[in-house]
């Protein structure tokens, strides 16, 4: 039995169909949005898993939908997502998304992904910066300077000392 059966203005979710890979789901989360939308409406927070379906309504014929539906246990949750388009009028369905227009995974959702990559990305660039730092205080500062560097400074200064002499 499919998750998802689809009809014109509504889908029925089949709720014993959704894996719960042995341990038993508290609840599940139901939102969904028409594709291209960025705001998510939130159908039910707290659907209770003995009801063997559920049915989404208010849908707009002919239309693709993103369906996100979450299970949530005592060892956490199981997020998935699905992307599928009611039926026309008629019964028909629509035309396939193009590949080129798919929506890319949303990665930034994920807390799990999205918190160590900007945690890398702090990271080098504070090392960036000390290295930027170290680098301009050797450049300014003599005591840094190489053996060559330093004789070249030293012989500066013996000349602009004979040069005050001179003058006075």
């Amino acid at each position: 039995m499919a998750l998802l059966s689809i009809n014109t203005t509504f889908v029925v979710l089949n709720l014993h169909a959704w894996k719960n890979g042995g341990c038993p789901i508290s609840f599940f989360v139901v939102q969904y949005k028409a594709k291209g939308q960025r705001e998510w409406v939130l159908v039910s927070s707290n659907l209770d898993p003995r009801h063997e379906e559920f049915v989404v309504t208010g849908l707009n014929p002919a239309t693709w939908y993103n369906l996100l539906m979450s299970a949530h246990n005592e060892a956490g949750a199981t997020e998935a997502e699905y992307v599928f388009a009611t039926l026309t009028v008629t019964g028909g369905t629509i035309t396939p998304i193009v590949a080129g227009r798919e929506e890319g995974p949303l990665f930034y959702r994920n807390l799990s992904v999205l918190v160590p990559i900007v945690c890398a990305i702090v990271v080098l660039l504070v090392i960036t910066l000390v290295i930027l730092i170290v680098c301009l205080k050797k450049n300014r500062n003599p005591d840094y300077a190489t053996p060559s560097q330093n004789q070249g400074f030293q012989t500066q200064k013996r000349l602009e000392c004979r040069n005050l002499f001179k003058e006075s």
